[in-house]
């Protein structure tokens, strides 16, 4: 028979299990989520969302332009190459403000240009893409932060929230659902 003791005793010698769950439970999160914002009355008129494969190459661009500031700031900090061997507390602090500080650029970076006259970043301009509204509109800056929320929450969620661009009438993911933005080809427009 089961008991509150013996199902504690299972789950600490079992810590994956844990994992396993919260994995799980970030899933159907996410599945509960986008079927519910999927359901909302949005008319984009004749926007057409651009194809999945122009936005996974544009999103591989500006990886590589993060990754090459990421570098230039870490051996500025640093005046070394990039490691992340920490070699004392002091360093771990370092390292631990480095990345909140790229973490904030990241997020105040990416909602200044999905709300400038380019409508996306420089991989999405790359690829002919850009981020509007439900009226087809460019995105406010409050309006771009909200889509750079849920794009750390899609983050946190094991990165569930972009499958939703799978099953979506528009290829939206989670993110996009929340701030009713759409990604579009920069012809369309």
């Amino acid at each position: 028979m089961l008991n509150d003791s013996s199902v504690s005793q299972f789950l600490r010698d079992n810590p994956e299990l844990w994992f396993i769950a919260l994995g799980i439970f970030y899933l159907l999160t996410t599945i509960a989520l986008t079927y519910s914002l999927s359901k909302r009355d949005v008319d984009y008129g004749p926007l057409r969302p651009a194809a999945l494969w122009r936005r996974v190459l544009a999103a591989v661009v500006d990886l590589a332009c993060l990754g090459g500031i990421a570098l230039t700031i870490h051996s500025f900090v640093f005046a070394a190459p990039f490691s992340l061997a920490v070699k004392d507390e002091q360093m771990a602090r370092a390292l631990l403000i480095e990345f909140l500080v790229l973490i904030v650029m990241n997020f105040f970076v990416f909602a200044a240009f999905f709300s400038s006259s380019w409508q996306g970043t420089l991989g999405m301009k790359i690829f002919g893409i850009a981020i509007v509204d439900q009226v087809g509109e460019r995105l406010s800056f409050g309006k771009a932060v909200l889509r750079q929320f849920g794009s750390i929450l899609t983050l946190q969620w094991l990165g569930y929230g972009y499958l939703a661009a799978l099953f979506t009438l528009r290829s939206q993911t989670l993110h996009d659902l929340m701030a009713t933005t759409l990604v579009v080809r920069s012809r369309d427009l």
